[in-house]
């Protein structure tokens, strides 16, 4: 039953990690604003100033990069725990993730407070949740 959970919770971090690695893409090929952006700053992207469009591309870029490396964890050190029966890497792989998906719920949460805007703190809620499932599930 232990290598059942296992796998299950394999499959729960990576989930989380190849949604991490779509949101990295998405963050960094990005032209302009999310769609929840232009909501939150109540103007298109056209009507931003130059440097302020510099300065918020450079900062979505930073974020694609954050979802990367945690995408990236996500998937690759529970598979190396479980094929090396290491639990330092599942370990680290769950705390980075969950203090990452925690961060943008509260964010998210935040701005979707302040503006009214439709963010995705649901979605990093759920995130944060399936890496604890998926903890619980490794020990």
């Amino acid at each position: 039953m232990g290598l059942a959970f296992q796998l299950v919770a394999v499959f729960l971090y990576a989930l989380v990690g190849l949604v991490s690695l779509v949101m990295a893409y998405k963050n960094l090929s990005s032209a302009g604003f999310l769609p929840f952006h232009e909501q939150a700053a109540g103007r298109h992207w056209e009507e931003v100033d130059a440097g302020l469009q510099s300065i918020v591309t450079a900062l979505m870029r930073l974020t694609g990069l954050g979802f990367g490396v945690i995408g990236l964890q996500l998937i690759v050190l529970p598979l190396v725990g479980l094929m090396t029966h290491d639990s330092l890497a599942v370990f680290v792989a769950a705390i980075a993730g969950l203090f990452f998906c925690l961060g943008l719920f509260v964010v998210n949460y935040r701005l979707t407070t302040a503006t009214g805007a439709e963010t995705p703190w649901r979605g990093s809620l759920y995130a944060a949740i399936a890496i604890l499932i998926a903890t619980v599930l490794s020990f």
